[in-house]
Formats: C-alpha cells, sequence, structure tokens
C-alpha cells in the first residue's frame, strides 16, 4: 500500500510538473516574453499554487483538475503511440 501511494505521488508530480510549464509558457509568452524552461517551471508552478491555496476555488476544483490531469498526462504517456510526426503536435493540446 505504501509503495503504490509513493508511486502514485512520484507520478503525480511529474504530471505537474508537465502541465505547469505548459501553463508558464502560455502566461510569458501572452506576455511577450521568450520564457526558458525555469521560468517556465517557476512561474506555471507559482499561478498553481496560488489558485490553490484560494478557499474552496483552490481546494477543491483547480487542485482536484490539475492533480487528475498530472496523473492522466503521465498514464496516458506510458500507452500513447508514437507520432510520425516527430512531436511536432505535442504543444496545441496542452491547457
Amino acid at each position: 500500500g505504501m509503495v503504490i501511494s509513493v508511486i502514485v505521488l512520484i507520478l503525480l508530480f511529474v504530471g505537474i510538473h508537465g502541465r505547469s510549464r505548459a501553463l508558464g509558457r502560455k502566461i510569458l509568452r501572452a506576455s511577450k516574453h521568450e520564457p526558458s524552461a525555469f521560468a517556465e517551471v517557476t512561474v506555471g508552478w507559482s499561478t498553481i499554487a496560488f489558485l490553490c491555496a484560494i478557499p474552496f476555488l483552490g481546494w477543491s476544483i483547480i487542485a482536484i483538475y490539475y492533480f487528475a490531469g498530472g496523473l492522466g498526462a503521465v498514464t496516458l504517456s506510458f500507452f500513447k503511440k508514437r507520432s510520425t510526426s516527430g512531436g511536432a503536435d505535442l504543444d496545441s493540446h496542452v491547457l
């Protein structure tokens, strides 16, 4: 039970890392900046943390959305068929 919980938490944070980077990329590009990977992750995590700190909205809606989406993204990445486009279309499907 404990090992499974740790594995799920690790996969959850890997997925949230990807979602936060995509969110940070969108925010920084909207503000006319060409973001570095570090800036994308920092802005994305900060935004998610701020939204999750809002009572009720963050605790129930935002947190569940990002946790489920992050875990789902990692799960799907294990079962995804390889694309012939070389991954060029991956950015278009991110939040």
